[in-house]
């Protein structure tokens, strides 16, 4: 079964510039260097929409999209995931 994915490296399209920060802070670079890496391309968490809308401006055929984003639906709906939000979730770890 094939279906639609989009890589994602920040939650928010808005968040592309912290994140560059972040990439400039692990690399020891400055945000004006001109040789520090640059992120191209939107690796935000993308609606349905926008996904759809990626996969019609790289040429695939509208029957082979529905296909995808109808298998992506079907697997989600196979997840059952409970996150509980606001809790600390790293592990906890003896020190001597």
């Amino acid at each position: 079964m094939c279906f639609a994915s989009s890589p994602f490296h920040y939650i928010k399209r808005e968040d592309k510039g912290a994140f560059e920060v972040a990439m400039c802070i692990k690399d020891g670079k400055k945000i004006y260097d001109e040789d520090r890496r640059k992120v191209l391309g939107d690796f935000h968490i993308k609606t349905a929409d926008e996904v759809r809308a990626e996969f019609v401006g790289n040429a695939w055929k509208e029957n082979l999209i529905d296909e995808l984003m109808n298998n992506t639906i079907l697997i989600s709906d196979m997840i059952d995931l409970k996150i509980n939000l606001g809790a600390t979730l790293f592990p906890h770890y003896k020190t001597p």
